[in-house]
């Protein structure tokens, strides 16, 4: 997770990093050290991370370049996760066809 990612979203949504961490219930220096990365994150607040966000996993972690598909695509709340993925998949693929033909 990059830590200049993890700055840039928490001060999207105007926190401090003495807010987050009391989001989080860890301390300030924690935070300070996830966005030094001197220390990564457990599991657990990389998912409370994501969510405070709205953001997926594989954008907190650098797996993908688009926060939320959510907001280009209207999936119906009962789509199963496989079809979700399935499909942000196929459209990350034609995003690099994509921009292998512009260079």
């Amino acid at each position: 997770m990059s830590g200049e990612l993890l700055a840039e979203l928490r001060k999207d949504i105007n926190m401090t990093q003495q807010d987050l961490a009391d989001y989080l219930r860890v301390s300030k220096d924690s935070i300070s050290k996830y966005e030094r990365m001197e220390v990564a994150p457990p599991d657990d607040i990389k998912i409370r991370l994501a969510q405070l966000f709205n953001v997926s996993i594989d954008y907190l972690m650098g797996l993908s370049r688009v926060a939320s598909y959510d907001e280009y695509i209207p999936f119906p709340n009962n789509t199963p996760m496989e079809i979700r993925e399935k499909t942000i998949k196929y459209m990350e693929k034609l995003m690099d066809e994509y921009e292998m033909q512009e260079r």
